[in-house]
């Protein structure tokens, strides 16, 4: 199982998903980051996958930001020597909130990485809080290892960027009024994620000889919309790691419960 036996269903459903994205007067990712993310994502595949979670997306890069590399003789020991050299807005990728590692960091704006899944990751393999005294990406690479090693991978329900953040602007169209929202709208997303889930996602995964209490959802919103587009009828999801909730809220205590119950199947089925 590897990325080019996959990547003729990639293009084809990033084809379909870029149609639907034009047809609302915004600006799909070129095919390239596509690429690049699952080249990312792919370098980190376990050997054997036990466990997968499902993310929605990772967030725009654009056209620009995926020319920029990453400069070998600025890579420290720990980290492997062939990792993917294109810069990606995506929690595999080493210099997303690691500029550092850039030829030309000058390109990329608020690069600020994803801290939070990171964060989840460390925690679904009982790793402690980043120690004070530890750069940030030994952190990552420590934990990026780790979840690989146990055999726990990130797959993301759509190819195209739902989120993009910082490049609003280069997003929409100009003659787009939605100029307030960093996420592409709903209606947009409810058609795209079930393009990328049936012709790439789910293919990969049914790819895989794994249980289906050993896949879950990041976020309700996705989960909720797997159940009603797609037919994924399971209950193994949780809140999105950064998800705000009303001061005091119920919630809270859910998305606790939720995290535990996914803590303990990881436990169960990706020994140490």
């Amino acid at each position: 199982m590897n990325f080019q036996e996959y990547k003729p269903k990639l293009i084809e459903a990033h084809k379909e998903g870029s149609k639907i994205i034009e047809n609302d007067n915004c600006i799909p990712e070129p095919l390239e980051t596509a690429i690049c993310v699952e080249e990312h994502r792919w370098f980190w595949k376990p050997e054997i996958v036990k466990f997968i979670l499902v993310a929605e997306s990772h967030v725009y890069t654009n056209k620009n930001e995926i020319q920029v590399k990453i400069d070998l003789n600025r890579l420290p020991n720990y980290v492997p020597k062939n990792i993917p050299l294109c810069f990606v807005r995506f929690v595999y990728c080493l210099s997303y909130g690691n500029s550092c590692l850039l030829s030309e960091p000058e390109r990329i704006e608020y690069n600020r990485g994803s801290n939070q899944y990171v964060n989840l990751f460390a925690k679904c393999v009982g790793l402690d809080k980043k120690p004070e005294k530890m750069k940030r990406l030994k952190w990552k690479v420590k934990v990026l290892k780790t979840i690989s090693k146990r055999g726990i991978w990130l797959l993301d329900a759509s190819l195209h960027a739902c989120y993009y953040g910082k490049n609003r602007q280069t997003y929409m169209q100009e003659n787009n009024e939605r100029k307030d929202s960093n996420r592409l709208p709903s209606k947009i997303v409810e058609k795209i994620i079930p393009i990328s889930w049936r012709q790439y996602v789910k293919p990969i995964i049914d790819g895989i000889p794994i249980d289906e209490k050993c896949v879950w959802m990041v976020g309700k919103t996705l989960h909720d919309t797997l159940s009603s587009k797609c037919g994924w009828n399971s209950d193994m999801w949780i809140y999105q790691p950064n998800v705000r909730f009303q001061k005091n809220s119920e919630y809270y205590g859910e998305k606790r419960r939720r995290e535990s119950e996914l803590i303990k199947s990881i436990g169960k089925y990706c020994q140490a």
